[in-house]
């Protein structure tokens, strides 16, 4: 197993023991950055993020043997794991959604299998924002954490002692609130918001504004264009945002936003991250759009809840997502015809989410998908209006040259193997 790592300053500090095992140094200091490891010989390929020799961020993991494929990717705050997406063909295509604590406190655990969901979880409690006042929730359910102190040592695990509870959903809540809190002592020597959680709150939220109908203006001068772009290693994001007049077929405005130590983002998965990106650079336009397109995805997301439909709530506007590559969307490929405008449709959840829409001959299709405000046949029509030479909308290809030209290398990841990729990276 080979090994490599690229140091990062350090933006949070951490309290360590210095007896404490285990943790990452490198040159005999604990290490702050990212480490890659891998292996062509087992077919594995990692590559995870430490904050003074503590996982702190991404862990992302992809193995590959005989074209099965296993990706996954983790986010682990103070050590522990918090969060999980997977994506596995080694028998079935199967995607696993995880919001956990260290896969112990579930708080929304499902997956999709051929386009099929399930359930891991026995149940999945989602949090509002009064369960996120950890300090007032343990004051009023001290109760919860005393039993638990009498009872710890003849339980198998704290997921154990939630489920046997009288209320699994406040039980749930109560330890959640109790480990994080300590584990922000323990490495910060304070409490502080989880603004973790506080994201998929916010998610949660938007969950149900969407509109699946056209609410779009019958005479759009105005299209637009908009990309995220991210480096794990440069912790840097870049958003651009283009704007094309119709008739002119001219780009006629643009904006970009830069923001530099980023950590915890998962792209395309963490649409609310590349919305709160994209509005800044939206802001900063003088001709605004009347249509954005979406480099990610509309509702073909786990949560029904990507980056084209989470901008589109929050900035009221007609949205599209179009993709290069599928999260969780399912359809059988050779069904799929090789002439411009064939299409097939992506199912997730037994429902349709999109369509993968063949825009040049003979290419890999791009996935469209329900943004908001916008039925999927009229973002189809419109995708097919604005491909006449490109892969991917005009205006938004442009959007996507400038954010590359302002970050050459960038981390992205084909969970589907949809596009070519190294080590599931698409670079």
């Amino acid at each position: 197993m080979m090994e490599k790592l690229y140091p990062q300053d350090d933006f949070e500090k951490f309290i360590i023991d210095d007896e404490n095992k285990g943790l990452l140094k490198n040159n005999n200091k604990l290490f702050s950055g990212i480490r890659e490891t891998f292996s062509d010989e087992i077919g594995y390929y990692g590559r995870d993020k430490f904050c003074n020799g503590v996982p702190h961020g991404i862990y992302f993991s992809n193995r590959l043997n005989d074209n099965k494929i296993s990706r996954s990717i983790h986010i682990y705050i103070y050590g522990e794991d918090r969060f999980c997406f997977t994506f596995s063909n080694l028998d079935c295509n199967i995607s696993i959604y995880n919001l956990s604590y260290q896969n112990d406190i579930l708080i929304d655990d499902f997956y999709c299998k051929n386009g099929n969901k399930g359930y891991n979880a026995k149940f999945s409690e989602l949090f509002s924002k009064d369960d996120l006042d950890y300090n007032k929730l343990l004051v009023e359910n001290q109760d919860i954490i005393d039993e638990y102190f009498e009872i710890q040592y003849d339980i198998y695990s704290i997921g154990t002692f939630i489920d046997v509870s009288r209320d699994k959903a406040q039980y749930t809540k109560v330890m959640n609130a109790y480990l994080v809190s300590m584990d922000m002592q323990k490495y910060l020597g304070k409490t502080i918001p989880d603004t973790f959680m506080e994201k998929f709150v916010w998610q949660e939220e938007q969950i149900g504004k969407t509109i699946n109908e056209d609410q779009l203006s019958t005479d759009v001068q105005f299209i637009g264009g908009v990309t995220v772009a991210y480096h794990d290693i440069t912790q840097v994001i870049v958003a651009v945002i283009t704007v094309m007049n119709v008739n002119s077929q001219e780009i006629v405005d643009q904006a970009i936003y830069t923001e530099d130590r980023i950590n915890m983002h998962i792209p395309d998965v963490f649409g609310f991250n590349e919305t709160i990106w994209a509005i800044k650079a939206f802001e900063k336009l003088t001709i605004k759009p009347q249509l954005i397109f979406c480099d990610g995805h509309g509702i073909e997301h786990p949560k029904n809840m990507g980056f084209a439909t989470f901008l589109g709530i929050q900035l009221d506007i007609p949205t599209i997502g179009c993709a290069k590559k599928r999260l969780v969307g399912y359809y059988k490929k050779e069904d799929l015809g090789d002439k411009r405008a064939d299409r097939i449709e992506l199912i997730f959840d037994q429902k349709v989410v999109g369509k993968a829409l063949r825009t040049k001959e003979n290419s890999n299709p791009i996935y469209v998908s329900l943004g908001h405000k916008v039925s999927l046949q009229t973002s189809i029509d419109w995708v097919l209006k604005t491909t006449q030479s490109t892969r991917l909308p005009f205006v938004l290809e442009k959007a996507i040259e400038i954010a590359r030209q302002q970050m050459p290398e960038q981390f992205r990841i084909d969970f589907m193997n949809d596009e070519p990729n190294e080590y599931g990276i698409i670079k």
